[in-house]
């Protein structure tokens, strides 16, 4: 669920961007979304979601968002 969760939140936070002009991200917040976004970009067309949910679920299972986000600037 969280990885679900957390594209969800890239996915959004991507569009507020590109159509909104965005506000900046909290330095670790940025950092967890630059680190999601290596791995899992942003979803312009209509695609197969496969791969890009399992890269979510592993990321989150894995704890590599957590250790990003608990990374020490």
């Amino acid at each position: 669920m969280p990885g679900s969760q957390f594209f969800c939140a890239c996915q959004a936070v991507s569009l507020g961007d590109d159509y909104l002009g965005g506000m900046p991200l909290a330095p670790r917040t940025a950092r967890v979304q630059a680190a999601f976004r290596r791995r899992v970009p942003f979803i312009r067309d209509d695609v197969s979601m496969h791969p890009h949910m399992r890269a979510a679920f592993e990321m989150a299972r894995s704890g590599e968002l957590l250790a990003e986000a608990s990374r020490v600037v």
